[in-house]
């Protein structure tokens, strides 16, 4: 073979004598398969092509003729990997795009056309990524309350960062809300949240290692202080946060560390540094086994000898422990400190239960401690006997649907309230009216008299799943709830298991107005009576796949693990629409855990959606109304394909792409394979040819042929209309690799535009290329720790030159898992998979250049010029590349 003439061709025999020389026998049929694998035209590989893969060629394709298109060859040309920093665009020559191994050999234009785009990707992108709308809250990973009412609306955890939702004036059945965004605080998915006690300050805190915390003042959305916890473990996380009463200049994190180490923090310390004043473990245990911390607002109301500075409760896995934090003479002698003290409360025969919610009720006696309890005092030298801790009225929700009420720091009642866990308790802003949401997906309101539970079942009842919120399944269970004392509303604030938060209004007031429950007959039904707006509409399961429509700039959709599929209006911040699609045992048994076998795609037209998922396997739905009606609904599904092997379980979809007709479907399976569907899901022909799993599918602009790459790196093209592959792009005047304009998109992580990026994602990312071929958006690329995993990053398209400038933009909490370009490239969409949560990024400053100003613009003429002449030097030497790059 190296003796051969480099413009010769290699057969499969002539493959099978070379490598029988080698001492590695071929078989006829296995060396044809090579020979396809490389891209054979006509049983035919050119031989520079087999040495390289080979290992024993240097000098790629012959340079001779005319190259694409019928440029020469001063225009076209072949090169191996991306240009470097230094490196002028003029002078680029020689070897071939290899960065990994791909079935074509990729080309790259020359000439002044090159030049112009080294230059262009040497630039940082101009545009920068502002959020617009969110999806979804993190209800599932956030710790303890995970939603918090605020005066007009509703606080939540969404990614890393928190949304403020209100509903805005404007009428109708579905009016719009308005958001506001706590962000630039956390690089991590925020996974606890509270608010102060007059909802002015709120803080949060991340799963970093090690965990950070931020005090933002709510109105204005500024941050006020932000610092790392250090519980003298290695802590991921925290489980429990809170801000004491008063002016919350007191904040308590629960830590999770084996210990679930308790800090106490003066976030405003002195020279507005935070200071930890006490430190103390709450339970031993593997974390999370505490699910909550509540401060008793009414402590002082309740005491007649000196109020501690705070009391509060840690509750978890058969666990309820009340703390006191008073104030004690510094041992130094000059000033005071704070004391930290905890008891345990007795379950007093009731079951030792899973406790997840707590709430103190206001009124109650005064605690006093009994003759016994002073005695023993005195006898070990105590002067007097301090006063115990304040545990008169105290409520809390277990995972088995009771509700325990605590006194004088023992269980002495049990109410079987829900069917399933008591997810949140709140107290009306009377304190008359307790309301408790389970996981059942239902509210009940119960009274309140002399600081306790009244005698007596629940006044009424509230089921979310006739309430017209637009949700599937078991999305409806209320994971958190609060109501804010000052609200004359008495709005009611619910989060659900499916990434929801709700504002109830009436709730409170139907419950004065219910008849008292008589017998077995159970609390009235109030449904009718309550109004119910979703702040906050997200999903039930990780989100792994998102669409932008083609026709609509504010219309998008997004599929979940689980198989539901929701569209949503980023004008309104509303989910339109959602449906689950039916659930397929067969195609379940195909996927593993954290498989990307979610994908989506929208017809030219708008009005279908093609989507599939290991739940459902491919199904296309028509589109919703803006308003609603008619909803989604599956119009056809796609039948069964072969597996290569018999047992196997059906192969999963990876990837989708519709033709730019409209009449032609293109979905990858995992195992290489791309199937073209036509109307009606009518399958057509089945494309072999690559090794691994498919990533993406890219047609050309006239719809003649499609472009497939792997997670093995490779790329292949095959005919629109018979699935033979290609030959090599650019050499016949088809679509070519080197050519971006020839595809209607770009997401492939392989070629010659991405060749400056793609070295950190395949296999691991998103890529997506603007409509307007200015951007490229990046996401869960390697590289930069979990921190540029849970980015999103923007590059100049075309990007060529090694370790391209990029912008990195955080906001979820997870690996965002998809990308999307919305119409006219004035948004972006991304989504986080296990944060569970969409934004829509509003895309700023895409005027290109003109936004450069003439010295920034002259300055980098400059530079560009300074590094030609030094390149231009150096290529006068003769040095070889390694010297050269040196």
């Amino acid at each position: 073979l190296p003796a051969a003439p480099l413009g010769a061709s290699v057969t499969a025999a002539g493959l099978a004598k070379a490598c029988s020389a080698l001492g590695v026998r071929l078989r006829p049929a296995a060396a044809a398969a090579v020979l396809t694998a490389m891209g054979a035209e006509g049983a035919r590989v050119p031989v520079w092509m087999v040495l390289e893969r080979l290992g024993v060629g240097k000098s790629g394709p012959p340079l001779t003729g005319t190259g694409a298109a019928g440029h020469s060859d001063d225009d076209v040309m072949t090169r191996r990997g991306p240009f470097h920093p230094y490196e002028s665009g003029a002078r680029a020559k020689g070897g071939r795009l290899a960065l990994y191994p791909s079935h074509l050999t990729v080309r790259c234009p020359g000439g002044p056309e090159q030049a112009s785009i080294v230059a262009d990707s040497r630039r940082l992108p101009l545009e920068t990524l502002r959020p617009r709308a969110v999806f979804g809250c993190s209800v599932a990973s956030a710790a303890a309350k995970a939603v918090w009412a605020a005066p007009g609306g509703a606080v939540a955890p969404a990614g890393s960062f928190a949304v403020i939702s209100r509903a805005a004036a404007e009428g109708g059945a579905r009016p719009r809300v308005q958001q506001r965004y706590l962000m630039g605080g956390h690089s991590f998915e925020v996974c606890a949240l509270a608010l102060s006690e007059c909802r002015t300050l709120a803080t949060t805190a991340d799963d970093g290692l090690p965990p950070s915390i931020a005090v933002w003042d709510v109105a204005s959305g500024s941050l006020l202080q932000r610092f790392d916890v250090d519980s003298g473990a290695r802590a991921r996380g925290l489980v429990a946060l809170a801000l004491a009463p008063d002016r919350g200049e007191l904040l308590v994190a629960v830590a999770a560390d084996l210990k679930h180490t308790i800090s106490v923090w003066r976030w405003r310390g002195e020279l507005g540094r935070p200071t930890l004043v006490a430190r103390a473990p709450s339970l031993q245990g593997i974390p999370p086994a505490i699910f909550g911390l509540n401060f008793d607002l009414h402590s002082r109301a309740r005491k007649k000898s000196v109020a501690p500075t705070a009391v509060f409760a840690t509750l978890g896995v058969r666990h309820l422990r009340m703390w006191e934090l008073t104030e004690v003479a510094a041992k130094s002698g000059s000033g005071t400190a704070l004391d930290l003290t905890s008891k345990s409360l007795s379950f007093a025969g009731a079951p030792l239960a899973t406790l997840v919610s707590a709430l103190f009720l206001p009124g109650g006696r005064p605690a006093q401690r009994r003759p016994w309890e002073c005695a023993k005092r005195r006898r070990h030298g105590e002067a007097r006997a301090s006063p115990r801790l304040a545990t008169a009225a105290l409520l809390t929700g277990t995972s088995d649907g009771q509700i325990y009420v605590w006194q004088d720091r023992r269980c002495t009642r049990r109410v079987q309230a829900h069917s399933r866990h008591v997810g949140g308790l709140a107290l009306s802003p009377c304190g008359t009216l307790l309301a408790s949401g389970s996981a059942d997906g239902s509210v009940r309101c119960w009274a309140v008299r002399d600081g306790s539970l009244a005698d007596g079942g629940a006044l009424c009842e509230l089921r979310l799943s006739a309430s017209g919120v637009p949700m599937v399944g078991g999305e409806l269970g209320v994971a958190a709830m609060d109501c804010f004392a000052g609200d004359a509303e008495e709005r009611l604030i619910a989060a659900t298991a499916g990434g929801a938060v709700l504002c109830l209004k009436g709730v409170f007031a139907a419950a004065r107005l219910a008849p008292p429950p008589r017998g077995d007959d159970g609390p009235a039904d109030v449904t009718a009576e309550v109004t119910t707006q979703a702040l906050v509409e997200g999903h039930a399961a990780s989100a792994l796949a998102v669409a932008a429509c083609p026709t609509e700039e504010d219309a998008l959709y997004t599929l979940t693990e689980a198989g539901t599929l929701a569209q949503w209006d980023a004008a309104r911040c509303v989910c339109v629409s959602r449906v689950g699609l039916a659930a397929d045992p067969l195609h379940a048994q195909g996927a593993a855990p954290g498989d990307e076998t979610c994908c989506l795609a929208v017809a030219p037209d708008g009005q279908r959606i093609a989507a599939a998922s290991a739940a459902s396997g491919l199904v296309v739905t028509l589109r919703a109304d803006p308003s609603g009606k008619p909803p989604l609904s599956v119009a056809t599904r796609a039948a069964e394909l072969n597996t290569r092997r018999a047992g196997e379980p059906p192969q999963l979809f990876c990837a989708l792409a519709w033709s730019p007709s409209g009449e032609a479907l293109a979905a990858g399976l995992r195992d290489g394979r791309v199937a073209v569907y036509g109307a009606g899901l009518t399958l057509r022909f089945v494309c072999d040819g690559l090794s691994a799993r498919v990533l993406s599918i890219d047609w050309a602009r006239d719809g003649s042929a499609f472009m497939v790459s792997s997670n093995a790196s490779e790329v292949v093209v095959f005919d629109g209309e018979t699935g033979r592959q290609c030959a090599l792009a650019g050499d016949t005047g088809g679509p070519s690799l080197s050519r971006h304009s020839d595809w209607t998109t770009w997401s492939s992580a392989v070629g010659f535009p991405v060749m400056g990026v793609g070295g950190a994602l395949v296999g691991a990312s998103r890529v997506r290329a603007s409509h307007g071929r200015r951007l490229l958006a990046l996401c869960g690329g390697g590289g930069g720790g979990d921190a540029a995993k849970y980015a999103v990053q923007l590059v100049r398209f075309p990007s060529v030159v090694a370790k391209a400038p990029r912008t990195s933009f955080g906001g979820h909490g997870g690996r965002v898992r998809d990308l999307a370009f919305g119409v006219g490239d004035r948004s972006l969409v991304s989504v986080g998979g296990t944060d569970r949560t969409a934004i829509v990024w509003r895309v700023e400053g895409d005027d290109g250049d003109a936004g450069r100003s003439e010295s920034e613009a002259s300055d980098e003429d400059e530079i560009v010029s300074f590094v030609n002449s030094i390149d231009a030097s150096l290529a006068s030497l003769d040095l070889d590349e390694t010297t050269m790059v040196a």
